[in-house]
């Protein structure tokens, strides 16, 4: 006897849920999640114009003392002292640039707030960069840096040009035959206002092509 023939439509199997092409594609990690910073593209990118900005300020510093020193060993002097006001990553970047490019070390002070503590900054990241920057005088009296400096290197916050000019604007005026030269390295500070502030014409400013810098990433 013939088996029975069944009249059910035949039915596909159900696929089931999350198969198909999409479950087969493979999961794919951003590049940037394992870069060692793990920072989003744009930040990385204000991250490293910043950090190429402050070695291009510490390099324009670096090129008005190799001027300033000229000058003096033309006139039979001994370089020229440096103070560097502001302990942060632009005074500390200001330090080793001169530093490394072989500056006395006993020729250079920096003053800053907390004189006991190394800065974290990617400058004294090398091995060799931190028994260097130990050499250099650090203590905090902005009066007594622009009264012994022949070359001041502004290096705060801009915020806190008004307060720190209060108190080297009678040192720097002291001097009257030869004043120290003023470098800053404020950003948004115009030179007009620094003169008004420090109560000096012998001002210089520093200031880095931030747009060039950032197109080159």
């Amino acid at each position: 006897m013939a088996s029975p023939v069944s009249t059910l439509p035949s039915q596909s199997p159900v696929a089931a849920p999350g198969s198909g092409s999409a479950a087969k594609k493979p999961f794919k990690i951003r590049a940037e999640l394992l870069a060692p910073t793990r920072l989003a593209p744009k930040v990385q990118l204000l991250h490293h114009t910043r950090s190429l900005s402050i070695q291009v300020v510490a390099h324009q510093v670096f090129v008005l003392v190799l001027a300033c020193t000229k000058c003096f060993a033309a006139a039979g002097k001994e370089p020229p002292r440096i103070g560097v006001l502001g302990g942060g990553s632009v005074g500390t970047a200001v330090v080793m640039t001169v530093l490394v490019n072989g500056y006395r070390a006993d020729r250079i002070a920096l003053s800053t707030r907390q004189p006991d503590r190394v800065p974290r900054c990617e400058s004294l990241r090398a091995p060799s960069a931190l028994p260097m920057f130990q050499l250099v005088p650090r203590y905090y009296d902005n009066a007594r840096l622009a009264r012994e400096s022949d070359v001041l290197v502004l290096c705060m916050p801009p915020a806190q040009l008004k307060s720190v000019s209060i108190q080297i604007r009678h040192a720097l005026a002291a001097n009257t035959k030869a004043p120290p030269l003023v470098v800053s390295a404020l950003c948004g500070v115009t030179q007009q206002s620094l003169s008004k502030a420090c109560g000096s014409q012998a001002v210089v400013r520093v200031q880095p092509d931030v747009a060039k810098i950032a197109s080159r990433w």
